[in-house]
């Protein structure tokens, strides 16, 4: 059954898009949780913002993609530090 909502429409479509054309190798639940987390940031935006989900979720979408991997490097730079110093 297909959505009628837009907002529904915008993260779907998003989300189908980069599941499809995944260069960073993220899996289907890895994309979900950053698209809930898009949508949460969007939906604490002021109303005065005039920012919607189903306007803005394609722009900020990528950026928290890049910011999950920063984070994942990080993790992984920092366990391997940590690793070393304990051997």
């Amino acid at each position: 059954m297909k959505s009628t909502c837009p907002t529904e429409q915008a993260v779907f479509r998003s989300l189908a898009e980069y599941y499809n054309h995944n260069p960073h190798g993220l899996t289907l639940y890895e994309l979900v949780e950053i698209a809930i987390y898009t949508v949460r940031k969007i939906n604490k935006y002021p109303e005065s913002y005039g920012k919607t989900v189903e306007n803005y979720f394609h722009l900020l979408f990528p950026d928290e993609i890049k910011s999950y991997l920063a984070g994942q490097a990080i993790n992984s730079r920092t366990l391997e530090m940590l690793t070393r110093r304990e051997n």
